[in-house]
């Protein structure tokens, strides 16, 4: 396996596979936007989205709370594609943890920068207190890929309402 080093200290590791395929490229720290439906067709076992010769571990997406429930220090949505409803995605905050600890593991981790273009004041806004929101709310979501019950879903860095109209036309 080769590793090399990416811009901003993200990792980029290359990997063999079969015979006549070239190797795979797994960029870690570096998020993605799929689609909830992208979830669901394109990541693979080992938890990675598979986009060409390229894997990622972090993404971006946008979807609809279809529900919620908040059990100790943990808050899980499930989020439907809102070009596919029935494409859901379980995302799941940890609130155990301090902003501190959240935002440094997010600078030194590369993302950041990342959570910045999408918050609306800076570092001091870069971590959302953690939220348990309703049914219908349109959420904007930054995390690794995990499996949880078999189903493929995301451990969240950053969970936020989308209320700007024209962030969804972008994405």
């Amino acid at each position: 396996m080769l590793r090399v080093s990416g811009y901003d200290g993200d990792d980029l590791e290359s990997t063999s596979t079969a015979a006549g395929l070239p190797p795979t490229k797994t960029v870690e720290n570096l998020p993605v936007p799929v689609t909830i439906s992208d979830i669901h067709s394109f990541v693979n076992a080992e938890e990675k989205y598979e986009c060409g010769v390229f894997s990622f571990t972090t993404v971006i997406t946008v979807g609809i709370v279809k529900s919620a429930f908040e059990q100790e220090d943990t808050i899980c949505h499930i989020l439907g594609d809102p070009e596919d409803m029935d494409k859901v995605c379980r995302v799941v905050t940890y609130s155990g943890i301090s902003d501190v600890e959240v935002e440094k593991t997010l600078f030194e981790g590369g993302m950041a920068n990342i959570c910045q273009l999408f918050t609306s004041n800076g570092i001091s806004g870069l971590r959302v207190p953690n939220v348990l929101y309703g049914k219908d709310t349109l959420l904007f979501v930054v995390g690794i890929l995990r499996s949880f019950s078999n189903d493929h879903g995301i451990l969240s860095f950053h969970v936020r309402e989308l209320v700007n109209e024209s962030e969804f036309k972008a994405f």
